[in-house]
């Protein structure tokens, strides 16, 4: 048996090892033969190992994987395990000598990178002593070389000489050497580590500002628009009232007029006069009613045919549509299979983005939609990748006055979209939002005002 090709992996949850199991039944879970009940609808952190035969750990993947409601793992997900741990940097020694070591801070292949987490190093017990601890109860019965025949028999005794000399200094400026080594690579470790935690931070309170950012626009338009409509409806009233100021005005006197005129005339001849209006009044104001009706009945009539002409067109335009999906879909099916067969695995680039792996089956919607959907799968609000877009292609100040005007100052290009933030870096020191100043720093009056 080949002792010194032991695979594992172990899922972590809450910072703890929750599963364990061999490298061959994890793949029998990435095929979709079983499920995990305990995993459903989470993403999960994971460790791929690689153990010598005396069960130390060689190598070590810091993975994430997810899994769907029903507890299978997602179809979509194909990292190269054992790529990574081939092409993976030194770690720290566990038993055997210095590991290889993939994690998010160091990764070979750097699309892969937002799938790997890093280990904790500054816990009481720290992720690599769990692991430690979890390969030597051996509870997935690996097989272990016999002391006598382990080709680690100088890693397990450092101070031992290989070349045969017995002086204790040599021997001791060796184990040193050692020390010294494994030491420096668990403060590279560290460092990597926190440098990737700092990033994590800085793209969490850049997605904060940009949120917050958004809702200040929002609420700014918002308030724009209701100051404009109430000024609007304000004027429109004082109009109103001035043309109703003036009708009153000279309906008055041309009432007081006529009143006059027929008071000289004598009480009967007011009679006669009140009578005539009334049934003259009367008169157009049925008149004026069968017009109205008369124009109601002929608009339903009119809105009758519409909506049956509507629905009509509505329901041929969803064959039509529905025509259309089956054919396309019946076509890109057989071209996405025929790929699939080939072998052929596709890469998403957009501008500044690391590339994304693009699953086959994922292919029509990428399509229809690359904005949407590698906003989507690059964990980026699809504003933000718009905006950057267009701060690339054309990197000037995107503030606008109060009448629509583009400000056009020319700005530094940022190249990177992690460092970008929409409202910010996209705007001339004049017109900057000051969002990022520090806490209690109150906007200028000018700012206000925009």
């Amino acid at each position: 048996m080949d002792y010194n090709n032991n695979e594992a992996v172990m899922f972590f949850v809450e910072g703890d090892v929750s599963k364990e199991m061999l490298y061959p039944e994890f793949e029998a879970i990435l095929d979709c033969v079983v499920a995990i009940e305990d995993f459903k609808s989470q993403r999960i952190a994971a460790v791929y190992l690689r153990l010598d035969g005396t069960l130390k750990i060689t190598a070590a993947v810091f993975f994430y994987i997810g899994f769907d409601p029903e507890g299978y793992a997602d179809k979509s997900w194909n990292m190269p395990l054992q790529r990574l741990a081939d092409g993976a940097g030194p770690g720290p020694s566990l038993g055997a000598g210095a590991i290889k070591l993939c994690c998010r801070s160091q990764c070979s292949i750097s699309w892969h990178q937002r799938g790997l987490w890093d280990p904790d190093t500054d816990a009481s017990t720290s992720t690599f002593e769990l692991l430690k601890n979890r390969i030597r109860r051996n509870r997935l019965g690996l097989l272990r070389q016999d002391f006598e025949d382990s080709e680690d028999d100088q890693q397990r005794h450092p101070w031992s000489d290989s070349g045969g000399s017995d002086d204790p200094e040599v021997s001791s400026a060796k184990q040193l050497k050692r020390q010294l080594n494994a030491l420096s690579d668990e403060h590279r470790l560290r460092v990597a580590t926190m440098k990737s935690e700092a990033q994590d931070h800085m793209q969490a309170l850049r997605q904060h500002y940009q949120q917050a950012l958004q809702e200040s626009d929002r609420l700014l338009q918002v308030s724009k628009q209701l100051f404009t409509e109430e000024k609007d409806k304000t004027m429109r009233m004082h109009s109103t009232l001035e043309l109703q100021s003036e009708d009153i005005e000279r309906l008055r006197q041309q009432h007081q007029q006529v009143l006059d005129n027929h008071t000289a005339l004598g009480g009967d001849g007011l009679g006669s006069l009140e009578e005539t209006y009334g049934l003259e009044l009367r008169a157009k104001v049925a008149t004026a009613t069968r017009m109205l009706e008369d124009q109601l009945k002929m608009r339903d009539i009119e809105l009758f045919y519409r909506d049956e002409k509507i629905m009509r067109l509505m329901a041929e335009v969803s064959q039509l549509r529905e025509d259309n999906k089956q054919l396309q879909d019946s076509s890109e099916q057989q071209f996405i299979d025929r790929l699939d067969d080939s072998g052929i695995r596709l890469l998403a680039c957009q501008p500044g983005l690391l590339p994304l792996p693009l699953p086959l089956q994922d292919l029509p919607d990428y399509l229809q939609q690359p904005g949407p959907y590698t906003a989507l799968k690059s964990a980026t609000a699809q504003d933000l990748l718009r905006r950057w877009l267009q701060h690339v292609d054309h990197p000037v100040c995107t503030f606008s006055g109060e009448f629509a005007q583009l400000c056009g100052e020319s700005v530094p290009q940022i190249d990177d979209i992690e460092m970008f933030c929409g409202g910010d870096s996209d705007r001339c020191p004049q017109h900057k939002t000051g969002l990022q100043q520090p806490p209690g720093h109150s906007l200028s009056s000018t700012e206000t005002d925009r």
